[in-house]
């Protein structure tokens, strides 16, 4: 069973992080509904990505942590806190 707990491990290398959202663009704390449609559009994105790989589990979580407290995926057999 793979245990996903707080956040992958990735996120606390600075340059792993920036090449992640380095696609996001420029995100305007001014135009509201241009900077949801642009995440909207890298994260349909991101997801479509993730279709190419045999393996998701090694650098994402299935949801986020603010949604729920604790998940398990059974088909990922994957337990996250």
């Amino acid at each position: 069973m793979l245990e996903s707990i707080g956040a992958p491990s990735w996120v606390q290398n600075e340059r792993q992080l920036n090449a992640f959202y380095q696609d996001t663009g420029f995100i305007s704390s001014e135009n509201f509904f241009s900077s949801s449609k642009a995440m909207s559009k890298w994260y349909t994105k991101l997801r479509l990505r993730y279709l190419r790989y045999d393996d998701e589990k090694t650098n994402s979580f299935a949801f986020s942590p603010a949604v729920v407290n604790a998940f398990y995926m059974r088909l990922r057999n994957n337990f996250g806190i």
